[in-house]
């Protein structure tokens, strides 16, 4: 075997090595990699992978199992390999595609910079071009002044002089809008020189401080004193050459309504709605004596010439005569039937003259009181009466518009002065008889020739009705008392009015509270600042150094500084204490429309016109930072409450928010029309924002996200202001009004109006229980949130408000609203709760006497009863078979009464709901339903024209009562059980007797549809609601109209009282309901007369609240309050104060843009945009 090995083996080598040299290469590659335990680095890819695979189909038959194995690894790598390949590409292609993507934008934003610089430049071309358009025409306007000023002068050199002309063109001259580094000096002296030789002119001579505000007043004889008298009760007597209060005088008990000095001046005597006269020492400001005999307020008193008299005129319709000296009545002149409104004696005190409601003036003598002469011819009531100094002539003033001369001795008429457009509240001679002196409640005093009854001149200046005048024993000088709050005494023979006690003489542009509460302090346009007490009105002081409208003012956190900014581009800082200047900060190159301190009180923001907002040392007054972005204007700086941060607001539309401490700008917030004002919150997280499209904006001040926009005024609002808990939101508008705001929600809370012009500036007081207002008007107001917070106007979409009636106890109000009930709080004016369930409108609600549950009647034909408390269902009363449209709980609240359009009324048990009588008696629907005050007894209103007594225990009907022309919609009994009331559709409200059913009165004065009837909790008046849109109140006793509540815009559905009397609640199908605040006494009535008369004025400020005080009726129209006789009431009372036309001829045209220099345009549109040379610009021709 070894021999047999040893041959072999060659043999088999040989064979080794052929086959091996002719394996394929697939056939050795597989071999090998099957040897070395098959790594993958031996497998074939690429072409040698494409060459064995040809290989194979080939040679199929001689493949081992191993290379099978080979190849099929091969070709799964390889598969991988491609994949991988494929996806490599794909990521080399989208790395090109994004770079030149990033190339085109990149080319993109090169070119949108270039353009975005283009327009900036372009736009700075355009603002330089208008500001030197600006420039030329403020030139131009100066030009023109200096041409108005040169030919007054050369009007002056005329011989003879012209002195009219020299006047005309002095005043056209100061009147341009003239730069503040320009001057017209000689322009004053032209107007003083002219004004002593041209006319009477009636020139305002004498300024009262601030707080020398009153309705009545009256000078001393020797004119060194004036005696004031205001709501307070109070007296107080001034001394004129210094404006202080010498006395203050109290004891009356109500509103003093006349005054009069005794000629020897020794006594001041005082007439009062407390029905007593007082008579006062003039040394020592003592009382000695009270004078009671009136049996109602007293409305005006006269000592006799010869100063041993008093007369005194009453509500009472009689004059009683006391001797000055004298507790006791001498005697009553009896004769007038209506109200004496004005008593005069004759000089030589033998005659009192009377004017009277009644139409007459009667002249009695003073021995006997024997009625000498009646005069008659006037045509409405004598308001005053005057002799003339030599007692030969007599005038008279009336509520017809005219005053009338007479002869004394005869009693005939001998003039008839016509002239004003509303009525004469007072008439007065002056001392030497030439001229009789009238003011009026069209706001003017008119002077007239007393021997021919011409007209020489109207005292414009007055804001609001003239209630009073006299003469000054000179002849020369008027002084005049108006509603307006202002006093004013005018020069009848020079001719310019200036200034009036309400404060400042111009518009009051800004207005802040000092951080203890204790101070106001207020910006004015007449160049000054004055610093107020903020408890009592009082002015503190007056700051004067600007040269230009001041624009704003704000304390500093110590309350030690206040710093003011100007139009004449300076800040001031003033000491509070002294109202010494402590510096005067200069480099803004535009007016300084905002300023304010910082928390720390370390530095001072100051917004301009000149684009910039800039940042100084509050001790020093270097300049820190200066905040440049701003396109336009900057009217608004805020300082957040950290002090990191500074909101501005400007004409660029825009809010922006900036590093306090580096001046970096953080935030843009955009809005689409110029921003007036900004402010932060409380706790610095949101800013409020006020704007010219009428909106406050609110903005989330991390993110710049707007929250959202309050919606209410009609006017660009100027101001904005958070109250101290962040909660509310203060905002003024140049609609007139304030607004507050819910700062959570963006709810309208309250709105303020009383402002006569455009209000500028609003502040919340530190507490946030009050808040200031400035308005052009010229008055700071001050207003208590907390009170006016309690009268609100309810709001929505609803399709139906069905009813609404207060609880017990006055505080939550239920309104119908569609088909669901709503609760309100009647104090905060916040809704309670919503109670749903009837799937109907809802007819009528009811609280129960209890106040626990609440009734509601509905279309659904369903009464349901709620928890007052939770507002949970508590019983649904079903039974009728057609719309249920009233409810009434008994007095007991046991029973609950229902009127259906079934024509039937049906009574129910409160505890069970269930049915305990059915009353049929009425041929048509059933609209209403009321029980007696004792229970007993049951009325029902159905469109069949009658209204129906029931017994209310057995459901017999007792009374049928007839006498509408028409269905009867509302019925209910007085309080006090006597009357029914009921409401009809024939446009009328009757009065019926409860016990016989027998008609009383008729009421008319709707022009529509009567729908509800209401009495006041006293029983003494009725308000009804009317498809005329208006609720009207009406005395019981008369039937006279007292008051018609104007202000909804649509059909008034409902009205009730609240339990106290003081508040009315309206719904009406404008979507509102509406709280109407009143003041019903009877106090006229203790007198035995029934017709109430007009005495005292109160000017609250809210539009929607008629004032009801001792019979007279004071109707606040949305500008100021309005006294009228009830006769002569008409509605809508609307007296407004439109702001002054302007008198400026040149700064017209400017403005206006009229005339072929500026071409065609609208008043108030934009400045030309080209500069006007003054030789295209012409002087008016005298």
């Amino acid at each position: 075997e070894l021999s047999h090995d040893r041959l072999i083996r060659p043999v088999k080598e040989d064979n080794a090595r052929w086959r091996e040299s002719n394996l394929s290469l697939l056939q050795r590659q597989a071999a090998l990699w099957d040897k070395q335990s098959r790594p993958e680095g031996l497998l074939f890819r690429g072409q040698s992978l494409r060459d064995a695979e040809q290989w194979v189909r080939t040679h199929r038959d001689e493949i081992t199992s191993a290379e099978l194995d080979f190849m099929d690894k091969s070709s799964a790598v390889e598969a991988v390999a491609r994949q991988k390949q494929r996806w490599n590409q794909i990521f080399h292609i989208m790395s090109v595609a994004f770079i030149i993507l990033g190339i085109i934008a990149g080319l993109f934003a090169v070119r949108f910079q270039i353009a975005k610089k283009s327009a900036q430049e372009q736009r700075e071309i355009a603002i330089r071009q208008r500001q030197i358009a600006e420039e030329k025409t403020r030139e131009a306007i100066y030009n023109l002044a200096k041409i108005c000023e040169e030919k007054a002068s050369a009007a002056l050199n005329e011989n003879p002089p012209d002195f009219q002309k020299a006047w005309l063109y002095s005043i056209d001259a100061l009147n341009q809008d003239i730069p503040a580094d320009k001057h017209l000096p000689v322009s004053l002296g032209l107007l003083s020189q002219s004004e002593v030789h041209y006319g009477i002119m009636g020139r305002l001579l004498w300024l009262s401080p601030s707080s020398f505000i009153g309705n009545i007043a009256m000078p001393s004889p020797d004119g060194k004193y004036l005696a004031t008298a205001a709501e307070d009760n109070i007296i107080r007597v001034w001394d004129m050459k210094t404006g202080k209060e010498i006395l203050t005088l109290t004891g009356h008990t109500s509103p003093v309504s006349s005054l009069s000095f005794s000629p020897d001046r020794k006594y001041l005597a005082s007439g009062s709605e407390d029905k007593t006269v007082r008579i006062w020492d003039m040394g020592n400001g003592e009382m000695l004596l009270i004078l009671t005999g009136h049996s109602a307020g007293v409305t005006s008193i006269s000592f006799s010439p010869d100063s041993t008299m008093l007369a005194s005129a009453s509500y009472d319709s009689t004059v009683k005569i006391w001797k000055a000296d004298s507790e006791y009545p001498v005697f009553n002149l009896d004769g007038h039937s209506e109200t004496v409104n004005a008593v005069c004696f004759s000089p030589d005190s033998t005659r009192l003259a009377s004017a009277s409601d009644d139409r007459t003036v009667r002249i009695s003598l003073m021995e006997t009181g024997e009625p000498l002469l009646t005069l008659t011819g006037h045509s409405d009531a004598v308001t005053s009466v005057c002799f003339s100094p030599d007692g030969k002539q007599l005038a008279s003033g009336s509520n017809d518009r005219t005053v009338r001369l007479w002869d004394s001795e005869t009693g005939k008429s001998l003039l008839t002065l016509a002239g004003h457009s509303d009525m004469v509240n007072g008439v007065c001679f002056s001392p030497d008889s030439r001229y009789i002196a009238t003011a009026s409640d069209d706001r003017t005093v008119r002077l007239w020739d007393s021997g021919t009854g011409k007209s020489l001149i109207a005292l414009t200046g007055h804001s609001d009705a003239v209630g009073s005048i006299s003469f000054y024993t000179d002849s020369r000088h008027i002084l005049s008392v108006s509603r307006d709050n202002t006093i004013k005494i005018w020069d009848t023979e020079t001719g310019k009015t200036t200034l009036a006690s309400a404060g400042h003489s111009n518009a009051v542009n800004s207005v802040c509270f000092s951080p203890d509460n204790t101070r106001i302090v207020s910006a004015s346009s007449d160049n000054t600042v004055k610093i107020w007490d903020a408890d009592s009105g009082k002015e503190v002081l007056t700051l004067i150094g600007h040269s230009g409208p001041v624009r704003t003012v704000a304390f500093s956190p110590d309350v030690k500084r206040i710093a003011s900014g100007s139009d004449d581009k300076t800040l001031r800082l003033w000491d509070t204490e002294t109202g010494s200047p402590i510096f005067i900060i200069a480099g803004h190159s535009g007016e300084i429309r905002n300023v304010c301190f910082s928390p720390d009180g370390k530095r001072i923001a100051s917004a301009s016109s000149d684009n910039t907002v800039k940042i100084w040392n509050a001790d020093t007054g270097e300049a820190i930072l200066t905040l440049t972005g701003h396109l336009y204007p900057v009217n608004s700086v805020a300082f957040s409450p950290d002090g990191k941060h500074i909101a501005s607001a400007s004409h660029d539309n825009t809010v922006r928010l900036w590093d306090a401490e580096t001046g970096k700008p953080m935030l843009l917030l955009e809005h689409y029309v110029p921003v007036k004002s900004v402010a932060f919150s409380p706790d610095g997280k949101r800013i409020a924002s006020g704007a010219e499209d009428k909106t406050v904006r609110l903005w989330d001040r991390e993110s710049g996200n707007p929250l959202f926009a309050m919606n209410g005024h009609s006017g660009f609002v100027s101001s904005v202001a958070f109250g101290s808990d962040g909660k509310w939101i203060v905002s003024a508008s140049f609609d007139k009004t304030v607004r507050v705001w819910d700062a959570d929600t963006g709810d309208s809370v309250f709105m303020l109006t009383g402002h006569s012009d455009l209000v500028n500036s609003v502040a919340f007081s530190p507490d946030g229980k009050r808040i200031a207002s400035a308005s052009s008007d010229r008055i700071v107001r001050m207003w208590n949130a907390e009170e006016d917070y309690k009268r609100f106007i309810l709001t929505g979409n609803a399709n139906w408000l069905g009813g609404a009636d207060f609880s017990p106890d006055g505080r939550k109000l239920v309104l119908g609203y569609d088909d669901v009930l709503r609760l309100w709080d009647v104090n905060t004016g916040r809704e309670i709760m919503i109670m749903k369930g009837h799937s109907g409108w809802i007819g009528g609600v009811a609280f129960s006497p209890d106040g626990k549950s609440i009734a509601s009647a509905s279309k659904d034909k369903t009464v349901r009863l709620w928890n007052a408390d939770t507002g949970e269902p508590m019983l649904t009363l079903t039974g009728h078979s057609d719309w249920v449209s009233g409810v009434s709980f008994s007095p007991d609240g046991k029973r609950l009464a229902s009127a259906s359009y079934d024509n039937t009324v049906r009574m129910w048990d409160t505890d069970t709901g269930s049915a305990l009588l059915t009353l049929n008696g009425h041929s048509s629907y059933v609209i209403s339903v009321a029980f007696s005050p004792d229970g007993k007894r049951l009325a029902s209103a159905s469109k069949d024209k009658t209204v129906r007594i029931w017994d209310a225990d057995t459901g017999r009907q007792i009374l049928i009562m007839s006498g509408h022309s028409d269905g009867v919609e509302s019925v209910t009994f007085s309080p006090d059980g006597k009357y029914i009331a009921s409401a009809s559709d024939d446009k009328t409200v009757r009065l019926w007797n409860a016990d016989t059913g027998g008609h009383i009165l008729t009421l008319n004065g709707h022009s529509n549809e009567v729908q509800s009837v209401g009495f006041s909790p006293d029983s003494s008046y009725i308000a009804s609601a009317s498809y005329d849109k208006t609720v009207r109140l009406w005395d019981v006793k008369t039937g006279k109209l007292l008051a018609a509540l104007s202000g909804h815009s649509n059909w008034v559905t409902s009205v009730s009282f609240s339990p106290d009397g003081r508040h009315l609640c309206s719904t009406s199908l404008d979507n509102t309901l509406r709280i109407w605040l009143l003041h019903l006494t009877r106090a006229y009535l203790k007198s035995g007369k029934n017709d109430p008369k007009f005495k005292t004025v109160y000017d609250y400020s809210f539009e929607l609240f008629p004032y009801i005080r001792d019979g007279a009726v004071l109707a606040y129209t949305g500008y100021r309050v309005r006294r009228l006789p009830v006769p002569d009431i008409r509605t809508p009372w609307y007296y407004g104060n439109p702001r002054p036309a302007d008198k400026n001829p040149v700064r017209w045209i400017v403005e206006a843009g009229s005339g072929s220099a500026l071409g065609s345009g609208t008043p108030g549109s934009a400045a030309p945009q080209s500069g006007i040379t003054a030789s295209e610009l012409s002087p008016p021709t005298y």
